[in-house]
């Protein structure tokens, strides 16, 4: 009898187990769907030159962004950093060196994307690469 109500309950976890995995599954695949859906959306912007500002981090620190539109597609992107004092971070004044070289890529890589939530953050300079997102976000919300 303690066999039989022992197999039975073994049996029982067991459903349960492969039911939680297929609803996991299913989930993670309309999920996956959805996001391939999203990539496939071409963002088209109004011609123009904007500016964008993030707000300051825990140190002063705030991006300051000019992003030009030609065509609807982003062309041009000048970035710069601007430090608690109001200088620019620039080698000789900032002694991290990721965040200055990411400071010079990531226009690029906006321009190659031209969306800011696609621009990956930058392993070592994560603080530059959000403010970065966020100035150019709020860029481009003119250019709507």
């Amino acid at each position: 009898m303690k066999k039989v109500l022992a197999l039975t309950l073994v049996a029982v976890m067991a459903l349960f187990v492969l039911a939680a995995c297929s609803s996991n599954e299913g989930t993670q695949s309309s999920g996956d769907t959805s996001s391939g859906d999203t990539s496939s959306e071409t963002i088209t912007y109004k011609d123009g030159t904007y500016k964008g500002q993030s707000s300051k981090n825990d140190h002063g620190q705030y991006g300051d962004i000019e992003i030009t539109i030609k065509d609807g597609k982003i062309t041009d992107v000048k970035y710069k950093e601007i430090m608690e004092d109001g200088s620019e971070k620039a080698p000789g004044s900032y002694e991290f060196q990721e965040a200055l070289d990411a400071i010079e890529s990531l226009p690029q890589k906006l321009i190659d994307v031209q969306d800011p939530d696609k621009v990956d953050v930058i392993s070592n300079a994560t603080g530059t690469s959000e403010l970065f997102k966020e100035a150019a976000k709020n860029a481009l919300e003119q250019a709507k």
